[in-house]
């Protein structure tokens, strides 16, 4: 905060572009976060679908159902 100051800003300002820039990392993290939950959730499903595919219908199950808890831990990362 402090070099933010030194570069002319008014502590209110400086405290504000800090904040924003808080918030901007946050958001990217909860974004990187959120991807990675929808590749596994992806993942999943393909191999779901290979599973049917091969008439394996307990395995393809067992994919849907973890998929379904990567996609919901996708949509828990979101602001609604």
């Amino acid at each position: 905060m402090q070099a933010i100051a030194e570069r002319g800003f008014a502590p209110d300002h400086a405290a504000f572009l800090l904040r924003l820039e808080h918030q901007r990392r946050a958001t990217h993290e909860t974004a990187e976060v959120a991807k990675a939950h929808l590749g596994a959730f992806a993942q999943r499903m393909r191999r779901a679908m290979d599973a049917l595919n091969q008439g394996q219908l307990g395995s393809a199950r067992a994919y849907l159902e973890i998929g379904q808890r990567d996609y919901q831990a996708a949509l828990n990362c979101l602001p609604r």
